[in-house]
């Protein structure tokens, strides 16, 4: 299943992202400053990108963050916006837990489990996730065997 953001719902991610960023920077260099050992990473090693969440409603209304009306997200691509691609290896433990549950969430983190310096490989571009159902079931479909290290 894939989900689609919008331009303006991923610029506030990323700004809020990047504002983190400059503060842990800053945190960074201060420590530098003081003592006068060099970092061994930047603030990217340090700050995961923040996780994108989806209300699904009765499988047709996919919503950001929370269910309102101005939340609803495209149901393509569009300009600005992003895909985000639950792993096809779980495609049987999605269904399930489609079955059970009409209304839950997706929550996709970018980062994956072990955060910005490793990376989840797939072949379809697909991200580390959970779904989270309303009454406290959970499925992570996240597969540990996908990880690597980053390089970059």
């Amino acid at each position: 299943m894939k989900y689609f953001t919008s331009e303006a719902y991923e610029k506030v991610l990323d700004e809020e992202y990047m504002r983190r960023i400059k503060e842990k920077q800053a945190e960074i260099d201060d420590n530098y400053r003081k003592t006068k050992k060099i970092q061994k990473y930047t603030a990217y090693a340090h700050i995961s990108k923040l996780e994108r969440v989806f209300c699904v409603e009765e499988d047709c209304r996919i919503y950001y963050g929370e269910v309102k009306p101005e939340n609803e997200c495209p149901k393509e691509l569009v300009e600005g916006g992003k895909e985000y691609i639950l792993d096809s290896n779980f495609e049987l433990y999605i269904m399930n837990f489609k079955e059970k549950h009409k209304k839950y969430k997706v929550i996709f983190s970018p980062d994956g489990s072990y955060g910005p310096c490793c990376c989840y490989c797939s072949s379809i571009g697909a991200l580390p996730a959970r779904m989270e159902s309303y009454d406290g079931d959970i499925l992570n479909v996240d597969d540990d065997a996908k990880y690597d290290l980053c390089a970059g």
